[in-house]
């Protein structure tokens, strides 16, 4: 799969085309300056990827109501690609983090 920041965009905005947006919740992808106008290539099947990246982004979207959810490319190290997910939600709740983490 070879990603650039423009298909990265496209790819964000087809897998949350069908989330339903909670009241002013954007989605945003962040990629570095420095990556903009290159490609990046990986090796991967690109419907896993899509959907390891819509489970985070659905993740994301349960406990967060406004504000933003980011996706954001951190990057390659060793034959691995780095996304982030990030939100301005209320976060797991205290009472069940300890079973999750």
């Amino acid at each position: 799969v070879t990603f650039m920041k423009e298909r990265m965009e496209h790819e964000l905005a087809i897998a949350t085309a069908s989330m339903s947006h909670p009241h002013g919740v954007r989605y945003i992808l962040k990629v570095p300056r420095a990556l903009t106008g290159q490609e990046i290539h990986v090796s991967c099947d690109q419907y896993v990827l899509g959907h390891i990246v819509s489970n985070l982004l659905s993740n994301a979207r349960k406990f967060c109501f406004h504000g933003s959810i980011t996706l954001e490319f951190l990057g390659e190290k060793e034959d691995l690609l780095i996304l982030g997910v990030r939100d301005t939600g209320t976060g797991v709740p205290p009472s069940i983090r300890n079973r999750l983490f």
